[in-house]
């Protein structure tokens, strides 16, 4: 077989880069436990002729009898015979050879159990058997994890024939009549062909199977590696057929070719392929003695985990290319071509260096796009191995965050364990996972982690609770900008900007939320405006060609999500090695490519998805071509990938496409795309549905629609709070938009029931928001409707409880997510309603003094005098209403405000007492407790307010809501009070202020300086400053270095 068997099969299949495909001849030489032996589909038919039929009908076909036969008997029936024929079979020796081996993936069209049974009773299999019988079935799971090895079974299986939905292929030329549910399947193996040579064994020519499987990849065309057929039957013209469509032929019988492969294929190769470490790695240094990794764990190190260390090596880069943004590995780090940053060493000192840091601590560098955020954590990375000997990982780019894997490091180590994860964002889920692996089992460990400003502000609210101290990558100080104008300098890197004043060009650099540094440095080394840099680079990419495949990428790319090689070659037919070989130079400056272990398929992205958002926006001049791109995109996109699932997700979001295209027409060519993806339908709609709700010429009633299609396309019995919120907003247009009162009243119910639905857990205040929009439309309706002396008591006490219903779903809702900017927004326009008709408010006194034991109506009315400047009548209001009502938790905290505004120490421990009937202990009354916090803290016990303060910053907030300042103090004359200290702890972003008459250190965020210097914050500096809190703690702002 030498002469059969080419070199390259042996290495890819050494490597384990070969995927093999199953037919029915690969059974033989299994057999069952009474000498049962396999059938072949000949054997097949007459088996259930001889059942079902009196074997009658033999010389049709298996597929016509097995139809007679469900006809006969029933679909269950003839399935159950068939599992009763292959159930007994068990492997033989050379099927457990199979294990032995690495192989990307096997394909079958057998449901058999043969091979699963050889991987469970292999003791040395390189993988773990995950079978595949139906879409989905987990396979992004699969895919994600290198140790397990995806078993695709085409056919069906014999363990799942009690599905009605799934039942078992008897022959190719079922799969059409029987395709739902496994139109995936077949996907997987045309681009996995793309990249990788399918070994086809036990198949006959003139199987169909075969013959089907085998017309349906040649229309790859030419761009895919040779495969292989064994088949012992194979004639000379059918091995010349064979090698003429890039097919090598090989004559043998699957046994002696897998025992071949097992000769011929040292088993020590087989391991390395399966990637285990040397016993000379430098990680056994820093383990606790005695002690071993796991197998899976030594594959993690080996691939996606990098293990920082002092001798550890690194592909170099142009310095003009690390300055655009073009460098992936340590190449910038080793030579030198960064800045220092502030930043950088205060999170050493944090996260390394001290001594008294235990447990599990996180550390969270935050930034714009473009800030130098991956860079600052690469620094950090080099410098705590190399000068500081600490035990360093880092997940690499394209890799999997492991909880398990990263927990049982950290547990291993000698020391503390140093973990650099770039972007928490985009590895939430398996961040938190990772978090509570460590509950009841700690270890020391420092995460040192990024996000990008407005994400973290948007969806770090789970994650913001475990943050230990967190750093602000903002501005570049006068150090930092000169060093970087001297490394420009130094390697010739300037472009434009050689020939202009010093001054001029650190002017350049200094940098705001929409210019950051990565803006800047384009700028600098071009001496354009970036969006014209970008452009250009674009214009300039040849062969056309290249030009195509950039543009793809950037498509994607500009949404953060890894744009797949395996899809880039579906759009285009560029696979991997093509790229290398006639793409890699015009590409090699703009495009870079990586391994996304999530889908175990090599990844594409521009140098930033700034750049490639810049590309998509500006070199797709009109809303058609931009159209056109993305529905070229959507349908060749692969949703069983997570990545390709995400880019599907964010290409048809409603809101974003009601930017980009006014022609609706366009829009719903793209919708109408993405509902031939096979993705789920209600996800479509209720995108189109908010597409329509957003477009400048909405269609309500065709949003209502749609929405509604969405939610018939749910699965019996299930809702999605998504749908259902954007149901209610229709309504509450529609509402709006109707002159039928009876249309009005209608639409409102419909809303107000799925908005009070919606409140229970919902993590935002959308719900609340809504619900409050809703209730003041309704009450702009009823001022409207009532003249200055006509209304009835019926009137009046409809209008009053409608004002009950809005104090009460703003009051519940700010409890829950306090300094909410749309739920005060809500607030004033309640007030300037009420204030602004003189009807209303004449109701409102009518109503409190027929009734002074509502308390919304009491909080309402004494927020009228306050806004008329009578402090003193709103107190006596609600010292009436408490008299009533002293239970209220609102009335009390209501009145502890006013009183807190009052600026009188007298009044203190009644404040406190009004304070502490605010809240229930732990309850969701969040504001409530943040102003007894700060009254403990200013007038009280420090000890419960720090306990207080604690309990809030780990309350599910969005981090914005937990910063904002409120609560300022104020003197006897109505002025803020100005504080003076020392700064006694300096960090880069923030310091502590040490304050003798408030007896504390005080948080201060660098922010928050009115004339900070350009070296940054010092100890030993004299400040003043204001006092507010957040939920935090008590801050100082408007701090003024005193010189």
């Amino acid at each position: 077989m030498d002469d059969m068997v080419k070199p390259w099969i042996l290495e890819k299949i050494a490597q384990g880069k070969a995927i093999l495909f199953l037919g029915a001849g690969v059974a033989y030489g299994s057999k069952g436990m009474q000498n049962e032996l396999p059938l072949s589909g000949l054997g097949l038919r007459d088996a259930i002729s001889d059942q079902f039929l009196g074997g009658e009908e033999k010389q049709k076909s298996l597929v016509q009898v097995a139809d007679y036969a469900k006809h006969e008997a029933g679909l269950p029936e003839v399935q159950q015979f068939i599992k009763k024929k292959f159930y007994p079979l068990h492997p033989s020796d050379f099927h457990k050879l199979i294990p032995t081996f690495r192989w990307h993936s096997i394909f079958t069209t057998n449901y058999d159990l043969v091979i699963e049974r050889a991987y469970a009773n292999c003791s040395e299999r390189m993988q773990e058997l995950a079978p595949i019988i139906r879409d989905g079935d987990n396979f992004s799971e699969v895919m994600s994890d290198i140790n397990f090895l995806p078993y695709f079974k085409l056919h069906g299986c014999i363990n799942t024939i009690n599905d009605q939905d799934l039942p078992l292929i008897l022959a190719s030329e079922e799969y059409a009549k029987h395709k739902k549910n496994r139109t995936r399947l077949f996907r997987h193996l045309s681009d996995f062909g793309r990249e990788h040579p399918i070994i086809f064994c036990g198949y006959q020519l003139s199987d169909p199977n075969i013959q089907q499987i085998m017309f349906d990849l040649a229309d790859m065309g030419i761009h895919r590696p040779t495969y292989m057929l064994v088949d012992p039957g194979l004639g000379k013209y059918d091995m010349k057929m064979w090698a003429g469509q890039r097919v090598d032929p090989i004559k043998a019988k699957f046994e002696d070719f897998i025992n071949f492969l097992n000769v011929k294929i040292d088993k020590q190769k087989r391991i390395l392929a399966k990637l285990a470490m040397s016993d000379l790695s430098p990680i056994f240094k820093h383990l606790k003695p005695q002690t071993s990794l796991s197998e899976q764990l030594q594959t993690y190190l080996n691939t996606e985990l990098e293990h920082v260390y002092p001798g550890l090596s690194g592909a170099g880069v142009k310095p003009i290319d690390f300055y655009r943004g073009l460098d992936s590995d340590w190449g910038g780090i080793l030579q030198n071509l960064d800045i220092k940053r502030r930043v950088s060493d205060q999170v050493i000192i944090d996260s390394i260096i001290d001594n008294a840091l235990d447990g599990v601590n996180t550390f969270l560098v935050k930034g714009y796009a473009g800030s130098g955020k991956s860079t600052v954590l690469k620094r950090v990375a080099w410098y705590a191995a190399h000068d500081l000997g600490a035990t360093v990982v880092r997940l690499k780019e394209g890799a999997v965050l492991r909880p398990a894997l990263i927990k049982e490091l950290a547990l291993k180590c000698e020391s503390k364990l140093i973990f650099i994860l770039d972007d928490a964002i985009a590895s939430a889920d398996d961040l938190s996972k990772l978090y509570r692996a460590f509950e009841y089992e700690p270890a020391n460990i420092s995460i040192l982690t990024s996000a990008r400003n407005n994400e973290w502000n948007q969806f770090g609210d789970d994650l913001d609770r475990f943050v230990t101290s967190e750093y602000e990558l903002s501005t570049l100080t006068d150090l930092e900008i000169t060093e970087l104008i001297d490394k420009l300098q130094k390697h010739n890197c300037l472009g434009n900007f050689k020939s202009n004043n010093i001054d001029d060009i650190k002017t350049h650099f200094n940098l705001s939320a929409d210019r950051q540094l990565l803006v800047a440095l384009h700028e600098a080394t071009s001496g354009k405006p970036f969006e014209e840099i970008v452009h250009h680079e674009y214009s300039r990419v040849v062969p056309v060609e290249a030009q195509i495949l950039y543009m793809d990428v950037c498509t994607l790319n500009r949404l953060d999500v890894p744009v797949r090689v395996g899809l880039i070659s579906r759009i285009s037919g560029i696979g991997i090695e093509q790229f290398r070989d006639r793409f890699f130079a015009p590409l090699e400056h703009v495009v870079k490519v990586y391994m996304d272990y999530e889908s175990r398929d090599y990844a594409f992205k521009a140098r930033h998805s700034l750049i490639a958002k810049f590309v998509f926006e500006h070199a797709l001049k009109t809303p058609d071509e931009k159209a056109a791109q993305i529905i070229r995109v959507l349908e060749h996109l692969n949703l069983e990938y997570s990545a390709d699932s995400e880019a599907f997700s964010h290409l048809i979001r409603g809101k974003q496409l009601a930017e980009i295209f006014g022609d609706k027409s366009l829009a719903n060519k793209i919708y109408d795309a993405a509902s031939r993806t096979g993705a789920n339908m209600n996800y479509i709609l209720h995108q189109k549905a908010v597409y329509e709700l957003n477009h400048a010429g909405c269609d309500t009633k065709a949003a209502l629609s749609i929405i509604l299609s969405a939610e018939k396309s749910l699965a019996e019995g299930r809702t999605d709070r998504a749908i259902l919120h954007t149901k209610a907003m229709i309504y509450k247009r529609l509402a709006r938009e109707s002159r039928a009162l009876l249309e009005v009243e209608k639409y409102r119910a419909e809303a107000r029931i799925i908005f009070d639905r919606l409140i229970t857990g919902n993590k935002d205040s959308r719900a609340y928001n809504g619900l409050a929009e809703l209730q003041l439309d309704e009450l702009e309706d009823r001022i409207n409707a009532i003249s200055d002396d006509n209304s009835d008591e019926l009137t009046n006490r409809a209008f009053i409880e409608l004002v009950k219903k809005i104090e009460s779903t703003i009051y519940n809702g700010l409890q829950k997510f306090p300094s909410d900017e749309y739920l005060l927004t809500r607030q004033e326009n309640l007030a300037h309603k009420l204030q602004d008709s003189g009807r209303a408010k004449k109701i409102l006194e009518e109503a409190y003094r027929s009734n002074n034991s509502s308390e919304f109506v009491t909080i309402r009315l004494a927020r009228q005098r306050i806004t008329v400047g009578e402090p003193v009548d709103a107190e006596q209001i609600l010292r009436t209403g408490l008299v009533h009502n002293p239970n209220s938790k609102p009335l009390h905290l209501e009145l502890a405000k006013l009183l807190i505004s009052f600026n009188d120490d007298h009044k203190n421990i009644e404040i406190e007492h009004h304070l502490k009937r605010s809240f229930s202990p732990s309850d969701a009354n969040y504001d409530a407790q943040f102003w007894y916090a700060r009254h403990q803290f200013l007038h009280g016990d420090r000890g419960k307010s720090k306990e207080i303060f604690a309990f809030l910053k780990k309350a599910r907030m969005s981090p914005w809501q937990k910063n904002a300042l409120h609560g300022k103090t104020v003197g006897p004359d109505g002025q803020d009070v100005v504080y003076r200290g020392t700064i006694s702890q300096e960090h880069v972003s923030f310091c502590f202020i040490r304050c003798a008459e408030l007896n504390d250190s005080i948080f201060a965020h660098s922010a928050k300086f009115e004339n900070l210097p350009s070296e940054g914050l010092k100890t030993n500096v004299d400040v003043s400053f204001k006092l507010s809190f957040s939920m935090r703690g008590p801050t100082a702002h408007s701090v003024t270095i005193i010189f």
